[in-house]
């Protein structure tokens, strides 16, 4: 099962494996493979109750996450939220999600004329933006995995890292349908 994240993107959560137990849900182990922007797999790797393997990207071409929209600064706290920033909210005479294509189209041809020169991939892509998309798989037990998801649906997350949550949620209810459930009804979480 894969559930898209992006509508139009490559970002993806996917069921792994899941080692079923009747006992407790620390017992209840579940492994997902996701498919996301560095910038979202940053902010999920802050919570340490999940353990993270990244899947090597070496010889991919690397591929972006270009929103239809961006958000801006909430100007109290700094953070981002929406409303969304009109797409045709010009910066510069440019439309600003057309600027955020053409600096990745830059860096993407950085990267394939480091490579080309024979520079290692490793150093080629670190100049690639925080919005190259990653793959990792990520396992935790059902507890921590309702934890993540109450923490991360119920503050000021990137929209991005609830998307994910969410559709951690989708993919786990089909095989701990009662617990996950239970936590959906109990936290009014809405399908987003």
């Amino acid at each position: 099962m894969r559930v898209q994240l992006y509508g139009e993107g490559e970002g993806s959560v996917e069921y792994v494996s899941h080692t079923p137990s009747s006992t407790r849900p620390n017992s209840n182990i579940i492994t997902f493979k996701f498919t996301v922007p560095i910038f979202v797999r940053s902010q999920h790797h802050c919570d340490r109750t999940w353990s993270y393997n990244e899947i090597d990207s070496m010889g991919t071409l690397p591929k972006f996450y270009n929103p239809e929209t961006l958000r801006k600064n909430d100007d109290t706290s700094g953070e981002p939220f929406d409303p969304l920033i009109d797409p045709d909210n010009r910066a510069g005479g440019n439309a600003a999600t057309y600027l955020v294509m053409v600096h990745n189209n830059a860096c993407s041809r950085l990267y394939d004329k480091l490579i080309k020169n024979g520079v290692c991939e490793e150093y080629a892509r670190s100049v690639l933006p925080q919005n190259t998309y990653v793959q990792y798989y990520g396992t935790t037990n059902l507890k921590n995995l309702v934890n993540f998801a109450d923490r991360t649906l119920r503050d000021l997350s990137q929209r991005e890292l609830q998307l994910v949550a969410r559709a951690c949620l989708k993919l786990s209810e089909s095989f701990f349908p009662e617990e996950i459930r239970s936590y959906i009804n109990s936290m009014s979480v809405q399908d987003g």
